[in-house]
């Protein structure tokens, strides 16, 4: 089996070094394995998924103002008296 460094992955999949190694870290790249100091990464390895976003999913609030649990009889919108921008 071939294997790539964090250094080559990194570049593969257009992301930062650090990020390669926290993923290999928390066991998000299958098939790394830590040989001494250093990550080898299989070279047919898939970059993992961003896990910040959610992907095809559609948030309660976008369909469902209330779940955001905003009383809405409460929200007041303030307007200038005039052309200071002070409120």
């Amino acid at each position: 089996m071939d294997f790539m460094t964090v250094k080559q992955a990194s570049e593969k999949w257009n992301t930062h070094i650090r990020v390669i190694q926290e993923l290999c870290k928390n066991g998000r790249i299958e098939g790394a394995s830590r040989v001494g100091r250093d990550w080898l990464i299989p070279k047919d390895a898939k970059k993992p998924a961003d896990m910040r976003y959610k992907i095809n999913k559609q948030s309660s609030t976008e369909t469902d103002p209330d779940a955001a649990g905003i009383n809405w009889n409460n929200v007041r919108i303030l307007v200038a008296d005039d052309d200071t921008d002070t409120y």
